[in-house]
């Protein structure tokens, strides 16, 4: 009987939601949509019309920065996504020794 070695990616996580998104950055979209609409859509525009509008925008950019980027932005160098490679440098300053990433 003939094998035939396979190659499956076991490191990557599985992409649940239509193939696309992860549950972990799933969750990451849910907890950062209720904090924006709770504290950036409540905030009073000075200005209404459009240029209220431009202005929230510009308001909303830095925060769904902060929201999307840890979750969608993959660091090929190490093979991580933004959040899992910041978790390890920050627990690495709290440890002393060598730390070897994922990818190198």
């Amino acid at each position: 009987m003939r094998e035939v070695t396979v190659p499956v990616d076991l490191v990557s996580e599985m992409k649940n939601i239509m193939g696309k998104v992860s549950t972990r950055q799933l969750l990451y979209l849910i907890v950062g949509g209720i904090i924006h609409y709770h504290i950036v859509l409540n905030l009073p525009t000075p200005v209404d019309g459009l240029y209220g509008y431009v202005l929230n925008a510009l308001m909303d950019f830095p925060f769904i920065l902060m929201t999307f980027a840890p979750a969608f932005l993959y660091l090929a160098r190490y093979d991580l996504y933004l959040d899992k490679y910041l978790w390890f440098w920050w627990q690495s300053k709290k440890q002393t020794g060598t730390w070897y990433y994922h990818g190198s």
